[in-house]
């Protein structure tokens, strides 16, 4: 008989269970919330940093073929910013 009383109770959960299944809902939501946001930041860091990379790789060769023509290393870096 112990049984059968035990299996057809039905749980029921305190107002103090239900309190804390949703902090930890809201919880798991705050951070699942940050983690999108800091992957879109640096997303949006890699993206803006793209064109400094390949101003970088222009710059590089543009010294390596003035080191070729026989300037030295400052005179390519002064050619290749601007100047003659």
């Amino acid at each position: 008989m112990g049984e059968k009383a035990g299996k057809s109770r039905k749980k029921k959960t305190s107002p103090k269970c239900l309190r804390k299944k949703k902090i930890m809902l809201t919880y798991g939501l705050i951070q699942l919330g940050a983690k999108l946001i800091a992957t879109i930041s640096l997303a949006s860091i890699a993206i803006n940093l793209l064109p400094n990379a390949q101003k970088a790789d222009v710059f590089n060769s543009c010294i390596e073929e003035t080191q070729k023509e026989g300037k030295t290393s400052a005179l390519s870096v002064h050619y290749c910013n601007g100047g003659s």
